[in-house]
């Protein structure tokens, strides 16, 4: 009779035939926790990316959560289409209600106005991700488009490993969302910082694969009858410690091999024969509020000196101030081509405090001789008027000294000279706003200047009258400009690529210049300067007869800054005004948050696009989005709910409807039984009959088997007698004890809460499918 009640051979073969995993196996909790560590390793390497840690628990939730939907869609075995639906509608809400909760309903539901603010976002991220030189901070459309990567991508590794079932393609992909910031900053942290723990959960995931292999064809019984299934197996082990020492051996051997730590045969950043991709002028205002104010550079000079970076030549299509290309050559015995030899000379000493790992090295105007650091070949750029260390990088307490030649220019010869401009030394794009070149023209008319010199002094003096503010809407683009105009209120960046657009409006050929200004003087020292990122500053050079006269248009609140005037075109001493208030110190700039509008306007803002609204919400900073899901209110008002849900799964699981009859009470204790084996991760597959699966459970003991035949009797009998009954409930409260004897009580609780939950979870997937 037994026998013949149980399920044929050949079907439970046909359901558990290779290429088709039980969908109990998908859904297990430890194949889920594995691809989340999977995505957790993959997304570490961000933190090369972004500057402050602000960009952590957005990505981390991220990654997180679409992971967790996609195990419940699974659990309650909803269509996979329907499974994309919810990913989809999940990661709308999750970006509403994380990066622009401004434009939530009642702050939970999204409105039209959330899809219109996240496009805007994400056209402005894209623009700006070819411009920004990482790491860059957490902005909110940058985050926005971290997060929505960092989603999909985790999307397709859980549907890849645990779907689909192919946990090599699942490893790739991660992988791949791994290695795109350490292709944006190679340098960093050691290596194997980042790649180990990407490494132990690859081989996590794959190791969950073989597991797979084996429940693909049923419980494996050793000949003393024990299952195997769900147990861990002597090739698992194995296994598991040849992934653990590949692992190490990699990591010990990798640095013998040929090429490691190597310069890489190609580079687009930072090379010395090549072009440098990074824009200075991006970081200017977040130097100037920056909170750290201590030193970057230490000068002895025996006059206040600009120390430029690099020059931006070029004003782009996409109106952007930006460099046209950096080829630094070797010097000749530190003799720098192209040095004016005057009599007015001055030794400039800098000391390297805090500026490590930059590219380009700080340096006074008219330089005509350089030495660099011991071990070290210095590298000029002579159109850009730009050194470099080649492939080393400026580091702490690094020593140079630079002789500069001033100019002795005659104001009055220059204002009489009218030199022809090489033609990209004037070039500006067509969308260039009119009222620029308006502007420019009325000021020289009303200034009576008739020759480039007199016009770049009657412009500087102009736009130095205007309102100095750390807090305007940065930028120096074609909408921001028009703005800057309109409200004469800026900072050196849209004073600097205003004027240079302003004189090549005449002919005139400019460009910016960035660095730094002199600095604050040592009071019992004449000489020494200490430079901070609050004299981050960018100013204008003009060219007269071949030589780059600077220009300062910016009235910085400091009066930190050397203007040239008619009769003084190389001024000794800074504009200082004792009673203003230095950048580094305004209040509000030193609270402010690096919001979406900051100096990486840079390139394309886009803000005639951008309505005010939609600029009031992405104002959101990416710190206020990590406090948001850090806040105490929200964080217990998660685990309330989520603890709510879970209550009312384990009260589902456990409501039954009283019994009526001994067949009733018997499948009333198999089910109690099978919430048990599930609480102790032995869920009942699909495959099993209730003798297989209780035996299984029982591990040999004869509560099992009684128990299982009672069940079998209760399933297919006509009748089942109340000794059935007694007998199987005696069994099943027999082989419960069994099962939790050894365990702690909390391991107990923890093991009824896991299998009542569980079933609350059948029992809500039947409601929906009978609905």
């Amino acid at each position: 009779m037994t026998t013949l009640l149980e399920r044929p051979q050949q079907q439970r073969r046909d359901r558990a035939r290779p290429g088709r995993a039980p969908q109990v196996r998908r859904a297990a909790p430890p194949g889920t926790l594995r691809v989340a560590a999977l995505v957790v390793a993959a997304i570490l390497p961000f933190g090369r990316v972004f500057v402050t840690g602000a960009w952590f628990l957005p990505l981390l939730f991220a990654g997180l959560l679409p992971v967790a939907l996609s195990y419940l869609t699974r659990r309650l075995r909803v269509a996979w289409w329907a499974g994309i639906g919810v990913l989809v509608l999940a990661w709308l809400w999750y970006v509403a209600i994380t990066l622009l909760p401004a434009t939530l309903w009642a702050g939970v539901v999204p409105t039209p106005a959330t899809a219109r603010v996240t496009v805007q976002a994400a056209v402005i991220a894209t623009e700006r991700i070819a411009v920004l030189p990482a790491p860059v901070y957490p902005e909110i459309p940058l985050l926005l488009l971290a997060i929505s990567g960092v989603w999909w991508v985790a999307s397709s590794i859980d549907v890849l490993a645990l779907r689909l079932d192919a946990p090599g393609k699942a490893i790739i992909c991660a992988t791949t969302l791994w290695v795109v910031p350490l292709a944006i900053v190679p340098h960093g942290d050691a290596p194997w910082v980042l790649a180990a723990p990407l490494l132990l959960a690859s081989a996590a995931v794959m190791l969950a694969r073989s597991e797979r292999d084996v429940v693909r064809w049923g419980p494996v019984i050793t000949p003393a009858g024990r299952s195997l299934s769900t147990k861990r197996t002597p090739r698992h082990q194995a296994a598991a410690a040849l992934s653990i020492c590949a692992l190490l051996a990699g990591m010990i051997v990798a640095g013998t091999l040929p090429g490691f730590g190597e310069p890489p045969w190609y580079e687009l950043r930072g090379r010395a024969t090549t072009t440098l991709t990074d824009n200075p002028i991006v970081q200017l205002r977040t130097n100037l509020v920056a909170s750290d104010t201590g030193a970057v550079l230490r000068v002895r000079s025996p006059e206040p000196v600009y120390l430029r970076s690099t020059a931006l030549d070029q004003y782009s299509d996409t109106e952007t101030w930006e460099s046209s290309g950096i080829t630094p050559r070797p010097l000749d015995d530190g003799l720098v081509p192209g040095g004016r030899f005057t009599n007015r000379r001055k030794q400039v000493r800098v000391q390297v405090m805090d500026l490590d790992n930059a590219v380009l090295v700080p340096a006074p105007p008219g330089a005509i001789r350089f030495e660099a650091p011991r071990g070290v070949t210095p590298r000029y750029d002579q159109r850009t008027s730009t050194f470099t260390f080649g492939d080393d990088r400026l580091q702490t307490d690094q020593r140079y000294t630079v002789v500069a030649s001033a100019s002795q220019f005659d104001p009055e010869v220059a204002a009489a000279v009218d030199t022809p401009a090489p033609p990209r030394l004037t070039a500006l794009p067509e969308q260039v706003p009119p009222e620029v070149g308006e502007l420019a023209r009325e000021i020289v008319a009303e200034a009576d200047a008739t020759t480039p010199f007199l016009q770049a002094l009657a412009i500087q003096n102009e736009l130095r009258t205007w309102e100095y503010s750390l807090q305007p809407p940065p930028g120096h683009s074609g909408v921001a400009m028009r703005t800057f105009l309109e409200q004469r209120v800026g900072y050196c960046e849209q004073f600097a690529g205003t004027m240079a657009v302003m004189l090549r409006t005449l002919g005139i050929p400019s460009r910016v210049a960035v660095g730094f200004t002199p600095g604050t003087v040592d009071p019992e020292d004449p000489t020494l300067w200490t430079v901070s990122w609050a004299n981050a500053h960018a100013w204008v050079e003009v060219r007269f007869g071949g030589e780059w006269i600077a220009f300062e248009p910016t009235p910085r609140s400091d009066g930190n800054v050397l203007v040239p005037s008619v009769t003084d075109i190389t001024p000794t001493s800074t504009v200082q005004e004792p009673t203003a208030t230095t950048p580094d110190s305004q209040p509000a700039a030193a609270e402010d948050e690096f919001d979406l509008f900051d100096e990486r306007e840079a390139l394309q803002n886009r803000a005639d696009q951008v309505g005010s609204e939609s600029g009031t919400v992405l104002s959101t900073s990416a710190t206020e989005v990590s406090r948001r899901l850090s806040d105490p209110t929200v964080v217990s008002t998660t685990a309330l709910l989520a603890a709510a849900v879970l209550l009312l799964l384990v009260l589902l699981g456990r409501r039954a409807t009283p019994a009526a009859t001994p067949a009733e009470r018997v499948l009333e204790v198999r089910e109690r039984i099978g919430r048990l084996g599930h609480g102790l991760g032995a869920p009942a597959p699909s495959w099993e009959t209730d003798r297989e699966y209780l035996e299984r459970l029982a591990q040999g003991s004869d509560h099992g088997a009684e128990l299982a035949s009672a069940v079998t009797t209760a399933r297919y009998a006509p009748t089942v007698s109340d000794a059935v009954a007694q007998r199987a409930e005696r069994a099943g409260d027999a082989l419960a004890v069994e099962l939790l004897q050894g365990r702690s009580a909390w391991r107990r609780a923890l093991i009824r809460t896991r299998g009542d939950a569980a079933a609350g979870v059948r029992r809500v997937r039947s409601a929906l499918r009978r609905s």
